[in-house]
């Protein structure tokens, strides 16, 4: 059950500033993951699409690509609407993807099967919940709910910072 976090990558905007989703571009886009990291898209893991400016990334959308590479899924077209949804009303900042991969023990990527991976689906709800208490208006909706709901007064949606066993417990959970 491990993996390893690669990135970030900057997606390609087009002239209006959305994402550019057009089959070279795509294209591109993987031969220079895959330049940085050989096999890197066509290994199955989790990704997170975040919106970087002004030194500081908002993350906006947490997948996962269990059955199928991050080149087949980070690039759906659902998954598009939701990156131009966040870069719409953001012009400034850059949209990037991180991939977390899931590696064997000798280090090698991971490829998609057709079962189901259980680590890749808990690491995603994981991420998710990270993200959430780092933008709450993040654009998942599945399995979100929860997260969006829940709160531990000066840790998690908490806009109070509180001190004590608060504090402690913040300093001791984000190591």
């Amino acid at each position: 059950m491990d993996f390893e976090i690669e990135g970030p990558f900057e997606l390609y905007r087009t002239e209006h500033g959305l994402i550019d989703a057009s089959a070279a571009t795509k294209r591109l886009y993987w031969e220079w993951v895959d330049e940085y990291q050989e096999g890197l898209s066509d290994a199955c893991g989790c990704y997170i699409f975040v919106i970087k400016a002004s030194g500081t990334a908002v993350p906006w959308y947490v997948g996962k690509a269990e059955k199928q590479s991050f080149r087949k899924e980070c690039f759906a077209p659902h998954k598009i609407n939701h990156y131009n949804n966040a870069v719409a009303s953001r012009r400034r900042g850059k949209p990037q993807l991180y991939f977390v991969p899931q590696v064997t023990k000798r280090g090698k990527y991971r490829k998609p099967t057709s079962s189901k991976r259980p680590a890749i689906a808990q690491l995603e709800t994981l991420l998710l919940g990270m993200a959430i208490s780092a933008n709450p208006e993040i654009l998942n909706t599945h399995g979100t709910k929860w997260f969006q709901s829940l709160t531990v007064d000066g840790l998690v949606n908490s806009s109070m910072r509180r001190g004590g066993a608060s504090r402690e417990l913040r300093r001791i959970l984000k190591g």
